[in-house]
Order: structure tokens, then C-alpha cells, then sequence
């Protein structure tokens, strides 16, 4: 009851203090907007951003898609050199491939016969070391020239450096003796990245396989768009999948407290309105049309010619959103 007679006086005293005041229809729009730009060169993953949402100041916009990498074989992580978050620029990470020891052969020493010196790439052999035998391991055959060739194990553990005796057979036969070598271990494969390392998904000593997510990096030093600023969102311009560039504007920001009512007026009647002058304002989403007060911040000329824009700040921003329709007076 007693807001129905504030209403009632409210609404007396426009009429006595109006009484010859115009009414203009109006819609708030925001007073003035900040352009928040993309930090780096990339594509856009997601954009969580809409225009009316309203942000804090650090809010994330959008996020930029990331480069996945994959192993390109199995192995074990021999090696990581950078933490998440870290810039990377070179080797991110090293992966001792299953064949972890690669032995430099030659066909010297391996028993005389036509059969034993003549090998093919990609052929089985048994090795075990010269001194007693006890290092033992099976190996591939790669990289024949002439009388000399390579093994990559594929099973069994030796010292970097030991002499070992290579054979065709698992019993190592003296007849099956094919040539004699020198381990040493095998080279890591590196995986580089430049950029943001965002993502780390294996750790040392950790067993994968081909195929298997390694990490994840963003171009530039940035893993998404925020803004500085807390508003409301008045506009995006992008949407998810696109391509940004550094500099770019994301999307537009109307700071707190900066909303306004905007209507517009014809050549005839612009020169009734000054910068600093009070008005009388009632929003429709107001069901008792609380009288609410504002002053006229700017004039301006629109792009459509004899028309002019009339932007007015309410005194109290509270509740208002972007595209609420008002009733505006003056005198």
C-alpha cells in the first residue's frame, strides 16, 4: 500500500513539475564501450562471450585452440625440459624409442661361409655379449653397406659401449655367427614447439605408445582472450573457429555503471535538448513506473541525415540491461 502512494505523489509531482514536459520513448544502450583486442596470433577454440552477459574484470572471452602433439612412435619419456605454462622454443620433450640401444656392426669375425655374411634389412638376429655371454638380447638389421650394417634391439639390456657377437639363431651357434659390434644407445626422438606450453600429459620414465597425446601448446605467450574490465558485453565479433590476429578486437566492453538511455529526435526538436540538462525517466520493465532521474551526457548526429542522437545517464545504473525500453521527459 504504501508503495502504490509513493507511486501516486511521484507521479503528482511529475505532472506539476512537467506539466508542459515531452515524452520521448528510448531503449538503454551503453554510453561507451572498451574494444578488448587478442593478444596473439591463433585460432579461436571456443567464445564464451555474448553480448548482454556480464563480465568481471580478468572474465575469459574466448579460448584459442591449441596444438595438439602426438608420439610418433612407442617408447619411453626419456626426457622433459619444460613445465605448463612455461614458453617453450626448441625440444619440448625426448622419447627413447623400444629400441633403445643401436649397435654398429660389421661382418669381420662372423663364420665363414657364404650364408652367414649375406644379410637382409629387417632381419631377426640374437646377440650376446663377448665377454660371457650374459648380456643377451634379440635386434633388427638396418642400414647394410657392404660389410658392414647396423642392429636396432628390440629386447634385452648391455652397457654403451661393450662388444657383442651377433647370430641368426637363438642358440647362438658358432655356424650362425653373422658378424660382431659395438652398442651404443640410441637416439632419442625430440619433439619442438614454440609457443605456450598448456597442457603436459606424460611425465618422466612413463611408457607410451604411438599415437599416444603428448602435450599441447598456443601460439604467442596467451591461452585465451580476457577482459580487463568489468561491464557488460555490448557486442563480439568473432565466433568460434575463426582465425584472430594480435591487435584484433574480440569483442566490446561497456564498463559498470556506464549505461545509458538513448532516443532520438529530428532536426525540429534537437535544439530543445543541452548537455547537463535534467530529465524524468520510467523504464517499462518497471511495473509500477518508479520515477527515476538522469542527465543528458551528449548530442550527436547520427548517420541517417536530420536524425540525432540524445544519450541520457540515469543517476542509479542499478538492474538496467542493454536494450530495456524507457519513457523519457522534459521540460
Amino acid at each position: 500500500m504504501r508503495k502504490s502512494i509513493i507511486a501516486v505523489l511521484l507521479a503528482l509531482s511529475a505532472l506539476l513539475g512537467f506539466a508542459c514536459a515531452e515524452v520521448y520513448s528510448g531503449v538503454t544502450a551503453a554510453a561507451s564501450e572498451i574494444g578488448i583486442c587478442a593478444e596473439a596470433d591463433g585460432v579461436l577454440e571456443r567464445v564464451w562471450a555474448e553480448a548482454g552477459d556480464t563480465v568481471d574484470a580478468g572474465g575469459v572471452l574466448a579460448e584459442y585452440r591449441t596444438e595438439k602433439v602426438f608420439a610418433s612412435q612407442d617408447g619411453t619419456v626419456a626426457a622433459i625440459h619444460y613445465a605448463e605454462g612455461d614458453h617453450c622454443c626448441g625440444s619440448v620433450l625426448e622419447i627413447m624409442p623400444v629400441e633403445r640401444y643401436r649397435i654398429y656392426c660389421t661382418a669381420e669375425n662372423a663364420y665363414q661361409s657364404a650364408e652367414s655374411t649375406l644379410l637382409h634389412s629387417g632381419e631377426r638376429v640374437y646377440i650376446k655379449c663377448t665377454v660371457n655371454g650374459t648380456h643377451r638380447g634379440v635386434g633388427t638389421v638396418t642400414n647394410i653397406d657392404g660389410s658392414e650394417y647396423g642392429v636396432l634391439t628390440v629386447g634385452g639390456d648391455f652397457h654403451v659401449g661393450e662388444t657383442v657377437y651377433l647370430y641368426r639363431d637363438a642358440e647362438f651357434s658358432a655356424k650362425q655367427r653373422v658378424g660382431i659390434g659395438t652398442v651404443v644407445e640410441n637416439d632419442t626422438e625430440k619433439y619442438a614447439a614454440d609457443g605456450t606450453l598448456v597442457k603436459l600429459c606424460v611425465e618422466e620414465g612413463e611408457e607410451i605408445e604411438r599415437g599416444q597425446l603428448l602435450y599441447e601448446t598456443v601460439s604467442g605467450s596467451e591461452t585465451d582472450v580476457r577482459t580487463d574490465i568489468s561491464g557488460i558485453v555490448s557486442s563480439v565479433n568473432v565466433s568460434s573457429g575463426d582465425t584472430v590476429q594480435k591487435g584484433q578486437i574480440i569483442a566490446s566492453v561497456m564498463p559498470e555503471n556506464e549505461i545509458c538511455v538513448e532516443i532520438s529526435v529530428g532536426e525540429t526538436e534537437v535544439a530543445k535538448f543541452r548537455k547537463g540538462m535534467r530529465a524524468e525517466i520510467t523504464f517499462a520493465a518497471d511495473r509500477d513506473e518508479t520515477l527515476s532521474y538522469g542527465t543528458v551526457s551528449g548530442v550527436a548526429q547520427t548517420d541517417e541525415d536530420g536524425l540525432y542522437r540524445i544519450m541520457i545517464i540515469p543517476d542509479s545504473g542499478d538492474g538496467l540491461r542493454l536494450g530495456m525500453t524507457a519513457n523519457v521527459w522534459i521540460e
